[in-house]
């Protein structure tokens, strides 16, 4: 379960639900609970250099998934091969639809904004500039990653696989790596975007 966070300052813990202020951290501390001991905060060393790199490489890793193989099928002297889109609506017409949208959500629609939301948060702090709506996508990036689960695509892609190679033999392509790759850098970018460093960021950058 992760930490709901009220404001930039207040949260939520995980565990016990007790509302608390954060406290200002320097890099190395963190900041526990003050009822159950949960970890709520940690303030890393390397500040937002990190999750912005991570975050543009997860951007060009999405970028070679939509143009590279994911899905290779070969039945006699006959190859296709499919897409990440053409992958979902060959699903679709195979009546896979729930494994199609799953595939959808899990590998196309929500790494895609995730990689959006956290390219518009850290983008601008890096050139000193604070907009007004980096509260609002901050609080949603936070829900939108609730939606992340790398084990439903896992799931989503096993169950296709099964199901495809009763009709032919099938070769997993680029993309389909490409998309487990990104779940992971998507991942990390995450970890390491540290809520203290942001915000004492961004009213840097706003005074």
């Amino acid at each position: 379960m992760s930490i709901q966070v009220l404001d930039h300052r207040n949260v939520l813990c995980p565990d016990c639900d007790l509302e608390q202020r954060l406290p200002q951290l320097v890099p190395g501390e963190k900041a526990f609970c003050s009822r159950c001991g949960h970890k709520l905060s940690e303030s890393l060393r390397h500040g937002l250099t990190v999750p912005l790199s991570l975050a543009i490489t997860a951007f060009v890793l999405y970028l070679i998934a939509l143009n590279t193989p994911f899905l290779t099928m070969r039945s006699g002297n006959i190859f296709h091969v499919t897409s990440l889109t053409s992958s979902v609506v060959a699903l679709a017409e195979q009546e896979m639809m729930p494994v199609a949208v799953l595939v959808t959500l899990t590998s196309l629609v929500i790494p895609l904004l995730q990689t959006l939301f956290l390219l518009s948060l850290l983008l601008p702090l890096q050139f000193g500039y604070a907009p007004r709506y980096l509260d609002t996508v901050y609080r949603t990036y936070h829900t939108l990653r609730e939606w992340s689960m790398v084990d439903v695509f896992f799931l989503g892609v096993l169950v296709a696989l099964i199901k495809l190679t009763k009709m032919a033999e099938v070769v997993p392509g680029v993309a389909l790596w490409m998309v487990l790759l990104l779940m992971f850098i998507l991942a990390a970018a995450d970890r390491s975007l540290e809520r203290e460093r942001f915000w004492t960021t961004v009213e840097r950058c706003r005074l």
